[in-house]
This record gives structure tokens, sequence and C-alpha cells, in this order.
């Protein structure tokens, strides 16, 4: 696959990230922005806007229609946005072009209502699909990751697409100035509180992954991606983490 006419879902914390790593490796972007001053942002960095909401279904399609490759890192659970985006999916393949899909959900999907009370055992691994296809529909973001996985069954190789569930997300951004909200809050929590707060036992973990290796992990899959002449629907769902002991409690 050689195009790489992008269209980028959410240019906030995690798409202006990988916005400028695809503007970097010469890629021709355009995102879709709510507010001019963003854009004008956008646009200083080297990326063509388009300006609309996550509701604007013909917007979003038919930017989808036109794109070889598209992310969405808005939020893990706006439908509205994904069946455009679905749309746009599968007025390319009818035209017997290919896309690349990379779709932000999230590893809430996992969670296991813990609470702070205790600390599971169970690790789970992307490489293991059994664990993936055993989650409940009801678990956070699996309706819209199904959804995808529906989709992308029926197009087969004409959609390629990879779903990146991150962890909490943390640090800063240089290219946006944005921080991360957990941990600045918890910690400004405890400052003036006096003490670090805790959910119960605090007890239950979650993993975390620093903004800039998650914008590089997109494009690790997506390099991937591109270089693949059939696509496995196994590999779809990508779980981004770093060391297991960098875990947040």
């Amino acid at each position: 696959m050689s195009g790489k006419k992008t269209f980028l879902v959410g240019p906030g914390f995690i798409g202006w990230v990988v916005l400028d790593l695809l503007i970097k490796e010469k890629y021709d972007v355009t995102a879709l922005v709510r507010r001019k001053e963003h854009g004008q942002a956008l646009e200083k960095h080297g990326a063509k806007v388009v300006y609309g909401q996550l509701h604007d279904h013909d917007i979003i399609a038919e930017n989808t229609a036109s794109s070889d490759i598209v992310f969405h890192t808005a939020t893990a659970d706006d439908m509205p946005s994904v069946k455009a985006i679905l749309d746009g999916l599968q007025q390319r393949a009818k035209q017997g072009r290919t896309t690349i899909y990379i779709h932000t959900s999230g590893t809430s999907l996992l969670a296991d209502g813990a609470a702070g009370n205790f600390k599971s055992d169970k690790i789970y691994s992307d490489e293991d699909r059994s664990q993936i296809d055993s989650l409940p529909n009801e678990a956070p973001h699996r309706s819209i990751d199904l959804e995808i996985v529906r989709v992308q069954k029926e197009l087969g190789d004409e959609a390629k697409i990879a779903i990146v569930a991150p962890p909490l997300i943390y640090g800063y951004n240089e290219w946006n100035d944005r921080l991360s909200i957990q941990i600045p809050s918890l910690t400004k929590f405890a400052i003036k509180h006096g003490f670090a707060g805790q959910v119960n036992k605090g007890l239950s973990v979650w993993s975390t992954v620093h903004v800039n290796d998650l914008g590089r992990a997109y494009m690790t899959i997506l390099v991937c991606t591109r270089l693949q002449k059939q696509f496995e629907i196994a590999t779809c769902l990508h779980i981004a983490g770093t060391h297991p002991k960098r875990e947040f409690s």
C-alpha cells in the first residue's frame, strides 16, 4: 500500500502527537477540528484542516472515503463518528480501494470491578485472541469495538483495521503544551489535603503509557499494517502499555 493521504479525527492530547509524527514522515494529513484557533495551530505544523464535529456524519464519511489512512483518537465512546468512518471505508471498498483505519479504544474494557479492594492475578495479552473474545459485550468501549470488527470481517482485505487500547496515559505533550490529567490531579489533591488519596484498600492496579510512547506505538502499527499484503483479523486489537512494573495504584 503506497498511499499516504491521511485523515485524523481528534487531534488532541493523543492525536496531536500522532499528527506530528505523521508529518515528519511525509504523510499528507488532514485533521477534523472544531475551533478556528486549533485549526490554525495545526496548519502551522503542516497539516490541512476541515472544520466539524464528531456528529457531522457526511464530513467524516467524505474525508474517510478520500483517504488512504484514517485515525480516530478523539474518544473511545462515540458511535456516530465511528459509523461515519465505517461508511467511508465501505464507500472506498466498493471502489476497490483499501483503507487502513486505526481506532482508539481503551483498557477500561478489561476492568474487573475491583474498586481498589483486590489485585487480580489475570494478565491480558493481545496475542491471546480468546481472552479478548471472552470479554462481555457490556464492557466499556466494547460495543464500538465489536461494530468495527464486524465491518472489518465484511470488507476483508479492503479494510485493514487496528484497534489500540491504551491504559492510563500520562506525560506532557510539548507540541501543544498539554499535560495529562491523572497524576497532576492526584498530586494537587495530596498537596491540598496532606495525604494521597486511594480507592478503598488501594489494591487494584492499572498500567500506564507515556503519550509520546503511545504516539510511536500508533506509528509502528501503521507501518506494519502498510506492509501486510493479507490482513489477519486476529491482529486487530493491540494493548498499548509499558513495563509491567510501571503501574498506577
